[in-house]
């Protein structure tokens, strides 16, 4: 065999070489690939996830997020791996059917918030009397004594009705999330016994009056179920009959069983099977920041649409009465069925928390500081220091995209219940009149008006004046763009609202 010619040993060590080389480099690059894909996977994955049940397409802007003032800087646009992407639309549609001496004032002033800054319709009565926030409880909600709503049906139900979904259906239209609020009995009783002067009513004296009353209630209260009852006043709320309630309110303190009721009575165990069928949500008030984070979960809400102060909330002395086991007893048969829906809620409800995904504990704890910060800042303790006209930032994380709370939202989350009403009413009035469009923008020094309380700023003058704050007042002109911040020298404080609210437990 002959030697192979130096030339081509040059060229099979060179293709050789080639080769070599080539694996190498390939080696590399795959290896550089695979470092960059699992960098990439480390970081998708190291913030907890949320996982919300819709088909809607991914990046979709909040339609609830609150707009900040001209003079505040604006986000900068999100980048395409922002953790908080919950992929779903914001609902709108809202039925809160408000039982009594639950917490749901403080729920309804977030639903008031809510049709305020998104300019939505509240199903509301034309009557400007304070009692008219009753008025659907008494009366039902008939058509013809409600303001028109700016489409063809209305967007939220927020006061005081017997539940009927029929009538409600109609008014909502489809497509209405149902929800309602429930107290532990007992601690609705203390409630109800303090807010409506019980113990006067029923001309009871003495150091410990409920208990007295609880010795035997029904001695003192002969009133037929319902709001100023004692008789299952929740479940009356929600549509139980008045009569059944007697019934079996009478039954179970007739019973002369240590326990009476094992289970639900059919009666009442069809009632609880319906109500549990058409309320998409039964919030808990003992937890309630639980229960609105929930509700932002299943209404695919913004963190700034939950924050809240709370109202109607006081210190007396039935909270704090002891009461002995006998007499719990004793409620138990006289508040019956509320026991049994209840018990019934209470149990649903941590059923559902147990299977919610995307770190639920830790999206709770979270709102419940960012709540924290927003009292602080908007009551002026701001322990942070920022100047008072500045917004306070709450960042992204992975249940909200980054948002501010500026002065003008601490005025609009301290509005009272009957200004947030007024208002909501006068710009109802005022878009009737404009025929469908909103309030025109107005220079006041041009009309020569010799108070901002005068038509066409407003078309309930009076009662803007009667239930509103100046600042509350001035707030909502210069948020409606009724008057320009360049058009007059008045100008809201910094904080705003109706100064200082104490914060009870």
């Amino acid at each position: 065999m002959k030697a192979a010619p130096p030339f081509c040993l040059f060229q099979g060590l060179l293709l050789v070489s080639t080769v070599m080389l080539g694996i190498m480099m390939g080696v590399l690059l795959t290896g550089q690939t695979q470092i960059r894909v699992y960098s990439r996977e480390r970081r998708a994955t190291s913030a907890p996830e949320l996982t919300y049940n819709s088909a809607q397409p991914m990046n979709q802007q909040s339609e609830l997020t609150y707009k900040p003032t001209e003079s505040i800087e604006k986000t900068p646009p999100k980048p395409p791996d922002l953790k908080y992407n919950p992929g779903c639309v914001p609902r709108t549609k809202l039925a809160f059917i408000k039982t009594h001496k639950t917490g749901g004032t403080t729920f309804m002033q977030i639903l008031h918030r809510i049709a305020y800054l998104k300019d939505l319709s509240i199903i509301m009565g034309k009557s400007t009397n304070h009692g008219s926030i009753n008025e659907f409880y008494h009366h039902g909600i008939k058509k013809e004594k409600l303001i028109p709503p700016k489409e063809k049906y209305y967007d939220i139900l927020a006061y005081h009705t017997k539940y009927n979904r029929e009538v409600t259906d109609k008014a909502l239209g489809p497509n209405a999330m149902y929800i309602t609020l429930l107290r532990e009995p007992l601690g609705q009783l203390r409630s109800q016994f303090n807010f409506y002067w019980m113990a006067k009513s029923f001309k009871i004296t003495g150091e410990n009056p409920l208990s007295q009353f609880l010795k035997d209630p029904a001695k003192y209260d002969h009133r037929s179920p319902g709001y100023m009852a004692t008789r299952n006043p929740m479940s009356s709320d929600l549509g139980f009959g008045k009569k059944d309630l007697i019934a079996l309110t009478d039954q179970a303190m007739k019973s002369k069983e240590e326990v009476y009721f094992p289970k639900p009575p059919p009666m009442i165990e069809s009632f609880i099977k319906n109500i549990s069928s058409q309320m998409d949500l039964a919030m808990i008030m003992e937890y309630f920041d639980e229960s609105l984070v929930l509700l932002k979960r299943m209404m695919c809400w913004d963190l700034q649409d939950i924050l809240y102060f709370k109202s109607l909330s006081f210190n007396y002395k039935a909270k704090e009465e002891e009461i002995s086991e006998d007499l719990v007893k004793m409620h138990r048969r006289w508040d019956v069925v509320d026991y049994f829906l209840y018990d019934h809620f209470n149990r649903s409800f941590w059923n559902r928390v147990s299977k919610e995904e995307g770190n639920f504990w830790d999206e709770v704890k979270h709102f419940k500081e960012q709540n924290r910060r927003m009292q602080t800042y908007c009551l002026g303790e701001n322990i942070e220091k920022t100047d008072e006209q500045s917004s306070l930032v709450v960042e992204e994380t992975a249940w909200n995209s980054r948002f501010l709370i500026t002065p003008e939202f601490c005025t609009v989350v301290k509005y009272g219940q009957f200004c947030f009403m007024t208002l909501l009413r006068d710009r109802a009035f005022q878009r009737i009149k404009n025929k469908g469009k909103p309030a025109k923008p107005i220079d006041p020094l041009k009309t020569k008006m010799k108070s901002l309380y005068e038509k066409p700023l407003c078309e309930i003058c009076d009662i803007v004046s009667r239930d509103c704050t100046f600042n509350e007042y001035l707030t909502h002109l210069y948020h409606d763009k009724i008057i320009s911040r360049a058009k007059t020298s008045f100008h809201p404080s910094g904080m705003g609202g109706r100064g200082k609210i104490a914060d009870h437990v």
